[in-house]
């Protein structure tokens, strides 16, 4: 028996999960410490050691992180496109995966493995 042919299912709607808030926010704070003002690292007016350690090593992480981001929304234009979403939906997926990262491309292979299973067993029921 030749196995089913499935063809890839379409992304019809943009789904933006609660995560990628939190993701936003730690991206966020990490701008923050790494080109904040040179006093962010002070408690109370106290100048914390190392401060300019600090500066730098988050400086790195921030743009490792955004690098693994520009990554990300590679993929998510890829999957957008493979699965033919809209103009709209591949731009929304693209910029927010870009900023908030791994929660929205998680969200993009979630709802094709949820259409994926209903065109499946829709076929099945036919």
């Amino acid at each position: 028996m030749a196995p089913m042919s499935v063809n890839k299912p379409h992304l019809r709607v943009f789904k933006f999960p609660t995560s990628a808030i939190a993701t936003f926010a730690l991206v966020l704070s990490l701008y923050y410490v790494s080109h904040g003002t040179p006093g962010a690292f002070s408690i109370g007016g106290v100048s914390v050691p190392f401060g300019g350690l600090a500066r730098t090593l988050s400086a790195i992480f921030f743009y490792t992180v955004e690098i693994t981001h520009v990554y990300e929304a590679y993929l998510a234009y890829s999957l957008a496109s493979e699965h033919r979403a809209s103009t709209v939906n591949k731009f929304l997926y693209t910029i927010f995966t870009f900023v908030c990262g791994f929660p929205l491309l998680f969200e993009i292979r979630r709802q094709i493995k949820l259409t994926r299973v209903g065109t499946i067993a829709g076929k099945r029921t036919k």
